[in-house]
């Protein structure tokens, strides 16, 4: 969060996925709703411009994917050169866990307000001009697809290539006798 001490400006949180019930605790504080943009399967695949949030409005927006990636790329570039700083980000990484567990719980209603929240957010209006919306719009697909794959559900090499690879198997290897015939062999 960018601290402004009273100046005109723009604060900017990051927020995780599971944070979203304090964001909307503390929107019910600040007094100001909070406007999610919408996602492009939400506009048709299209990114439409999303709406000017009315003043004082808190706007809920993803970051694009590629920008991410650079950012991860270039971070686990700093641990391979600086084991410092991947010591850090370790202690950074317990206290985080230590945090969640010892915080305390969001209300009710703004737990029951962030599940009634869009599943897929859209991104925020202050990156969306450093991102290329067909690239990402391919992504976050991908990405999708990847979290639901399940291996023995795809019809390209599934349960039946399974069985035909089986079924192969045991033509092509030598086939035993029963004990029986084996031991008539022997005599």
């Amino acid at each position: 969060r960018a601290a402004r001490a009273g100046r005109a400006g723009t604060a900017v949180s990051l927020v995780e996925p599971e944070e979203l019930p304090y964001l909307l605790d503390l929107s019910l504080y600040l007094g100001r709703p909070v406007a999610a943009v919408p996602s492009e399967a939400d506009s048709g695949g299209a990114r439409a411009a999303p709406p000017a949030p009315a003043a004082g409005c808190l706007v809920l927006g993803r970051f694009p994917v590629s920008l991410l990636s650079h950012e991860v790329e270039y971070v686990q570039a700093v641990y391979a050169e600086r084991p410092e700083a991947a010591e850090l980000a370790r202690v950074a990484s317990r206290a985080s866990i230590m945090y969640r567990k010892t915080r305390g719980a969001a209300s009710k209603e703004s737990a029951r307000r962030a599940r009634s929240l869009p599943a897929e957010i859209g991104v925020h209006p202050l990156l969306a001009a450093a991102d290329d919306p067909a690239a990402e719009a391919s992504r976050v697909s991908l990405i999708a697809r990847l979290q639901t794959f399940r291996p023995g559900a795809s019809g390209v090499g599934g349960v039946e290539a399974s069985a035909a690879i089986a079924r192969r198997k045991a033509l092509s290897a030598p086939r035993s006798l029963p004990p029986q015939q084996q031991q008539q062999q022997q005599q």
